[in-house]
């Protein structure tokens, strides 16, 4: 089973740039030729002072941010799955329409050292940069670090979209999109 694709998690400041967001998702996955009925593009919630935008472009993996385009302020979670070959898992602050890349790790395939992967290069998963993912996701900081300890395990888990991503996206309160066990008070989106 293929889990090629791109999932995004982020909260906008503002409705308008989460609509934006979304039809950032939608012309990516144009660009990409992936049909409107494979996209997954959540109904727009507000959570907290945020406004939460969740999607997956199955078969897609052009990058976050090209996502960004229009947005000024968000905090965004980004689960990059390239099949095969790894995935990447990243998190950005946009402030003033400028992103900022807080946190990004690659996982390669199982079998594989990371300083085999090029991609594995790009790396800034140290503990700064994972204190400071907790912090722009008002998460506990100790549970973001623990995830540090399971990256072989994550990688090993590959081959459903989303399973390498749980440890993350569970230590910073998220879901994935699409996830049934959405919390109740989360699960009827918000007229914006």
């Amino acid at each position: 089973m293929s889990s090629f694709g791109l999932a995004v998690i982020a909260d906008t400041a503002t409705a308008s740039d989460a609509a934006g967001m979304v039809e950032n998702v939608h012309r990516a996955a144009a660009a990409a030729g992936v049909s409107a009925g494979e996209v997954l593009v959540e109904p727009v919630r507000r959570v907290g002072d945020w406004w939460r935008v969740c999607a997956y472009l199955p078969s897609a993996s052009s990058g976050a941010t090209d996502l960004f385009t229009g947005v000024r302020t968000a905090r965004v979670a980004a689960a990059d799955d390239f099949d095969e070959h790894g995935c990447a898992w990243t998190t950005w602050r946009i402030t003033d329409s400028v992103p900022e890349l807080v946190y990004r790790k690659f996982l390669p395939p199982p079998g594989t050292l990371p300083q085999e992967c090029d991609d594995a290069a790009d790396d800034r998963a140290d503990r700064p940069a994972t204190l400071a993912m907790a912090q722009l996701w008002d998460a506990n900081p100790g549970r973001v670090i623990a995830v540090e300890r399971r990256f072989e395990e994550m990688s090993d888990n590959r081959g459903e979209a989303g399973t390498p991503f749980l440890p993350w996206i569970t230590a910073l309160g998220l879901w994935w999109p699409g996830d049934r066990y959405v919390p109740e008070e989360l699960r009827d989106p918000v007229d914006s």
